[in-house]
């Protein structure tokens, strides 16, 4: 349970909460996400304007929110190419995914055989494709080896950097437990 949490983040901005596990950082991502079982018992969260803790996950989806998970599910049975059309973004698959090195997966079937940083990059895919606005990273170096987080970083970057859209400013909350 979270408690007298405060905090404003200005489109376009980037934003990290570091601490220990256990310390509610991912309860905090899915609570903004609106994830089961999380809930607002007092207060607001507000998204341009607009208060959102009663609106459900699938609408905060369609107005901009995105969330990378720690350990996400496999999809059995779902390839990443239909995923992709069931979002509406099967026509940018390609060159965003070449832009991420994730060529050639798009017959495999979501998370299912990925590596840990396989998992990380198709997260941050999904996020290029979604065009999602706010930006949730569940813990992004979780699961990655050492000589891996480098390039989950620069696979992060492009999503919020200079060659983002300037039309679509992202704005970025993440966490992790390690410096």
């Amino acid at each position: 349970m979270l408690h007298g949490v405060n905090l404003v983040i200005p489109a376009g901005e980037t934003h990290i909460l570091f601490g220990p596990n256990g310390s509610g950082k991912s309860s905090l991502l899915a609570t903004i996400m609106g994830l089961p079982p999380y809930r607002v018992t007092s207060g607001h969260i507000l998204f341009k304007g607009r208060p959102v803790e009663a609106v459900p996950v699938d609408e905060r989806a369609r107005l901009g929110f995105g969330m990378t998970f720690q350990r996400p599910p496999g999809l059995d049975g779902v390839t990443v190419e239909a995923f992709t059309a069931a979002i509406g973004s099967a026509d940018m698959l390609k060159e965003e995914a070449a832009a991420l090195d994730f060529r050639g997966f798009e017959e495999r079937d979501v998370i299912v055989g990925f590596s840990g940083g396989e998992i990380k990059r198709w997260e941050i895919l999904k996020l290029f494709l979604k065009r999602s606005a706010l930006c949730l990273f569940d813990e992004p170096e979780s699961g990655v080896d050492l000589e891996h987080i480098a390039a989950v970083g620069g696979a992060i970057d492009p999503l919020l950097g200079a060659n983002a859209p300037k039309s679509l400013p992202r704005t970025l909350l993440g966490n992790t437990s390690t410096l």
